[in-house]
């Protein structure tokens, strides 16, 4: 687990935008380190075929979206995970923001820097980490989590510290399509998040993918290693699909009688081919190591889709899911 000055120093350097070396590992690195503003995901239709209710889940931090979704859709524990340590500083800033008093329109005006549209087209939006903003929001941060952002918003203020392409991925999509991907960003679920988010508690696993399976005390009914699948190339240049399989079936053993286990997001899956730099999505291959007769596919409208108001479902996304049996 990252201490306080190595989150410091990992977001300083993403930051002053310090120059690397064009090595695997560099990138993997810089890849890894930024920080997502908002998810990528569908997660409103992705997580609509699930009752959650009361059930205990293990998701990926990321941008912290995964947890509010979780928590309407009334889990009982949420653990989250991810190799990233300043996903956990960023989803605290998130968290405080909400408990704060911030209506929605203040919320995602701080937090998208695509909020506003103009003509219909969305444009950059200069509140996003306003100073005066995030002066109401840090007294409800606590401990490192308000050191971090204390220091990071008084050495860099606002224009630095969102940069995209820095310390934050440029990776994000705009407010009409964020509406349509998050439950939370519908007026009465925002209010319901925020009328209860008091008793929203979470453990944070600052751990790998790989590193994940040793560290895990207990059994959940719902895993989610959500669009992590992304990066397995990068995580392994050889026997990548074989080495996934095998964490992912290293989790199996946590999964409750019943459980399931999202192995992967897929981004306009149906239109996947042999030239995809990404190995999941080569169908014939995704199909050797995770075959339909155990894995099963959910597919609902893509964020492409979203991008174009197209309902056709032309570039539909998906998730591979593996659901255990009762033995």
């Amino acid at each position: 687990m990252a201490d306080l000055h190595e989150k410091l120093s990992i977001a300083k350097r993403l930051i002053d935008d310090l120059p690397s070396s064009d090595s695997h590992e560099d990138v993997l690195q810089k890849c890894v380190s930024q920080i997502y503003p908002f998810t990528t995901e569908n997660l409103k239709a992705e997580l609509e075929p699930f009752d959650l209710t009361r059930k205990d889940v293990l998701t990926v931090m990321g941008s912290g979206d995964q947890v509010f979704e979780y928590f309407l859709k009334g889990a009982r524990s949420i653990d989250t995970f991810d190799s990233n340590p300043l996903t956990e500083p960023y989803y605290y800033l998130k968290y405080s923001c909400i408990l704060s008093g911030f209506s929605k329109k203040d919320y995602f005006s701080f937090f998208s820097s695509r909020v506003l549209k103009q003509l219909f087209k969305e444009v950059l939006n200069d509140q996003v980490f306003d100073g005066q903003a995030y002066d109401k929001i840090s007294p409800f941060l606590k401990g490192n989590h308000k050191r971090f952002w204390d220091v990071l918003m008084m050495r860099y203020g606002k224009t630095w510290v969102r940069k995209p392409k820095r310390l934050f991925s440029s990776d994000e999509e705009g407010y009409e399509n964020l509406k349509k991907m998050l439950n939370y960003a519908e007026d009465e679920q925002y209010h319901k998040l925020q009328s209860n988010i008091s008793k929203l508690s979470i453990n944070f696993l600052n751990f790998s993918l790989e590193e994940l399976p040793y560290h895990l005390k207990k059994q959940y009914d719902f895993i989610n290693l959500s669009n992590i699948v992304r990066f397995i190339d990068y995580m392994w240049t050889e026997k990548t699909l074989e080495e996934f399989k095998k964490v992912t079936d290293s989790l199996i053993p946590f999964l409750k009688k019943d459980g399931t286990l999202v192995v992967g997001y897929l981004f306009d899956y149906t239109s996947g081919s042999e030239k995809s730099p990404v190995s999941i999505y080569h169908p014939n291959l995704r199909n050797q190591y995770y075959p339909s007769d155990i894995y099963d596919y959910y597919q609902f409208l893509g964020v492409k889709d979203m991008r174009y108001n197209d309902d056709t479902m032309r570039c539909p996304d998906g998730i591979l899911v593996y659901q255990k049996k009762c033995s």
